[in-house]
């Protein structure tokens, strides 16, 4: 996905915007070419007394988002929310009041740590959390089950605060037992809990040892990452166990960011950006005197990264579900190397700019090559190519073909800002074969008819008349 966070609860709150403005500065977030956004959602927002819910600002969020045609992650903002329950600029509850006066604090001061060994306020959280996914099935049903929420983060950045801190297992084990609520909902997502560059790891290890004892709730954790280099994200998160590794969080407004999706990619971790616009100084832009007008913090920056997210969301199924260094390769991942650099099926590429790309082996006879900035593409003569064209794929991962290419079967000069497919002639056993995800090292191979010829093992990825099967 290409994703960034849009604080909508800062600018209502902090700066005094109403929700036409954000709503109009949404329609730039999407003119750059997102295809999902992250959006807090604290607990007062939907519960500002004990038992009165107020669906307001979730509908407006639902709403804004789903009117876009892109999708949504909120962000729970709960019981833990930085290590605590009060806000840090002009301070104010991100709870109900309740809270803070019926629950065991850890911290007695701002910014109010409630205790995690707290029973009562376990279950209490958990059934708020459990009338929010009811409230947004409901609203899918009534709105074309577009399904516009795909995520949902438990808490935000939880932990301890000024001197106090819990025991990785049982943060860990609080967040699984409240995504219950989402879990045992009507409504299907996924769960994840980010945190800082100090728990990352720790709470990482901590929910995998979960997931092979007791079981977890939580889908995925990852790290915020701040002030790192393009080399330094490579390896930011590790591998431990089924964790899907994601940078949830690393600052837009810093100087060549537009190289850290693809540096991310290098390792098979997804990235999103922190954060859209807001009082934070993290922001791909920056506000103006004038509320709701805004204005890019490097407006060289913001242009790479439009076009960078048109390119991905062009190829975006096939660089979710192909291992990166086996069916996908990266190109220049770091922005730092000059050099010819080798793709899949022994493609290269021939940088004319520090540009960053990726070939993709989507099976024998058909490649994709994705340039952000200029650069000249080899294709081996015996892979026989046949023929070229720019386009991008559709939701249901169709080729839309916007223009034939001029090619001579080996090269492909100066591809800048493109998606190219390159098809090639079928190998002469009349099988394809696929390359297998980061989980096996063996491919499987079909037939033309999609009839299996060797033995299915769990878990493959299977290209059958173009369209991906996952099993």
């Amino acid at each position: 996905m290409t994703s960034i966070q849009y604080r909508v609860d800062k600018l209502i709150r902090l700066n005094g915007w109403n929700e036409q403005q954000v709503r109009n500065v949404f329609q730039q977030l999407v003119e750059d070419n997102f295809n999902t956004v992250s959006i807090p959602l604290p607990w007062v927002h939907v519960e500002p007394t004990k038992d009165v819910f107020d669906w307001t600002r979730l509908d407006f969020l639902l709403d804004m988002v789903e009117s876009a045609g892109i999708k949504l992650e909120l962000l729970w903002f709960g019981s833990n929310t930085c290590g605590g329950i009060m806000t840090e600029q002009n301070p104010t509850l991100r709870t109900p009041g309740y809270v803070l006066s019926d629950y065991k604090m850890c911290l007695d001061s701002s910014p109010y740590t409630p205790d995690i060994a707290d029973t009562a306020l376990l279950h209490r959280e958990t059934y708020v959390l459990s009338q929010v996914m009811e409230h947004i099935a409901q609203w899918d049903e009534s709105h074309g089950r577009k399904h516009t929420v795909i995520g949902m983060q438990i808490n935000n950045e939880p932990r301890g605060k000024n001197g106090y801190s819990f025991p990785s297992k049982d943060m860990m084990r609080y967040q699984s037992s409240l995504a219950t609520a989402v879990k045992e909902s009507r409504y299907v997502t996924w769960t994840r809990v980010n945190a800082t560059t100090h728990e990352y790891t720790a709470y990482i290890t901590a929910n995998e040892e979960l997931r092979e004892t007791e079981g977890t709730n939580i889908d995925f954790v990852g790290g915020d990452s701040y002030g790192k280099s393009a080399t330094q994200l490579v390896s930011f998160i590790p591998s431990r166990g089924k964790n899907y590794k994601m940078i949830m969080e690393c600052g837009a407004e810093e100087q060549g960011c537009q190289v850290y999706p693809f540096a991310a990619l290098t390792t098979n971790t997804a990235f999103s950006y922190y954060d859209y616009v807001g009082p934070d100084g993290h922001g791909l832009y920056d506000m103006t005197s004038t509320k709701g007008v805004i204005t890019p913090h490097n407006e060289n920056t913001r242009n790479l990264i439009r076009t960078q997210n048109l390119l991905l969301n062009a190829a975006m199924q096939d660089i979710a579900t192909k291992a990166a260094n086996k069916s996908l390769m990266v190109h220049n991942g770091t922005a730092t190397d000059p050099s010819t650099t080798k793709g899949v099926r022994g493609t290269t590429l021939d940088p004319l700019s520090p540009t960053q790309a990726i070939s993709i082996c989507r099976s024998d006879s058909e490649l994709v090559l994705l340039t952000v900035q200029r650069g000249d593409w080899n294709i081996p003569t015996s892979l026989h190519a046949i023929s070229a064209s720019k386009g991008h794929f559709d939701e249901n991962n169709e080729w839309v073909e916007e223009e034939a290419v001029r090619f001579d079967g080996t090269y492909l000069p100066r591809a800048e800002a493109s998606v190219i497919r390159v098809l090639l002639e079928p190998q002469s056993d009349g099988i394809v074969h696929t390359e297998a995800p980061t989980f096996t090292s063996k491919p499987e191979a079909y037939d033309l008819q999609g009839r299996l010829t060797r033995p299915q093992r769990k878990g493959l990825y299977i290209i059958h008349r173009r369209k991906v099967l996952i099993k």
